[in-house]
């Protein structure tokens, strides 16, 4: 009721940018009467509905709104139980055009499915720039299908796929498409070991594409990795020589953030 009320003061509001409404058990039906709103409001830009209920049908109402609005610039909808059948919808829209420029799915259950209409979006948008993909539930599979689209996209900068379980053949994919971008500049792929993933692999492979990119300015990963230290490395490791000799990272953020490395042109990394 909370949400249809919001909804009725949206559609008649002409100042309203941003709107946050965290954690507030909008469910499916509040979802679709904010998009009713949504569609026809021209001055909202930025929309947070994350860790509500709006499922599949709500996520559908609002990717028929993103249609109709072209004002709408930020869009995150983390932790609302959306599958790929959600995803699929909001993924046909985004694909066609629209004006979505930052996108948060994460910690949502979009499997390999999901992935792969993403993907899909990733190969034919011209605006995305962020994608926030953490802890969607995907395999290799749907790692390789992003890969597809990352591989032609010409617009995104900013792509976090943590916490996901990419495996060491879906991480490979996502090596040899990010080879052929030339627009991404930030990268998250932390992840956790896992019997298809191991982590001596995604070093390598991350230093491999760090000695042959030119456009990154920040990577995310755990810090025992970036500074060559986790035990399962052994003495040799490939990112830190990578990184001593690499001039375009301009940031290295480890593990939970606790710690913050700054590139200085001047000095070796340290």
């Amino acid at each position: 009721e909370g949400a249809k009320a919001l909804a009725g003061a949206l559609r008649l509001n002409k100042r309203l940018k941003l709107l946050v409404m965290h954690d507030n058990l909008i469910t499916q039906r509040g979802a679709k009467a904010l998009a009713l709103s949504l569609a026809k409001n021209e001055t909202l830009q930025v929309m947070h509905l994350c860790e509500n209920f709006i499922g599949a049908s709500g996520a559908e109402a609002i990717a028929k709104a993103i249609k109709k609005n072209a004002a709408i610039k930020k869009l995150h909808i983390a932790s609302n139980e959306l599958t790929s059948n959600g995803i699929k919808a909001l993924a046909r829209v985004l694909a066609k055009g629209g004006s979505i420029t930052e996108l948060n799915l994460s910690h949502n259950r979009l499997e390999d499915e999901g992935a792969k209409h993403l993907g899909q979006m990733l190969a034919s948008t011209t605006c995305m720039s962020n994608l926030l993909l953490r802890r969607a539930k995907f395999h290799w599979e749907g790692a390789a299908a992003l890969a597809q689209g990352i591989a032609v996209n010409k617009s995104l900068e900013y792509l976090d796929l943590s916490y996901n379980r990419l495996q060491s053949e879906g991480l490979h994919r996502l090596v040899s498409a990010l080879e052929m971008n030339f627009t991404l500049k930030r990268l998250n792929v932390k992840q956790r070991e896992s019997p298809g993933m191991i982590l001596g692999d995604l070093e390598k492979m991350m230093a491999k594409y760090l000695q042959r990119n030119i456009n990154m300015d920040i990577l995310e990963m755990k810090l025992a990795l970036l500074m060559g230290t986790h035990e399962k490395l052994g003495e040799e490791s490939h990112l830190r020589s990578a990184l001593k000799s690499y001039k375009g990272i301009a940031d290295l953020r480890p593990f939970r953030h606790v710690w913050q490395f700054v590139w200085d042109q001047q000095k070796t990394f340290e």
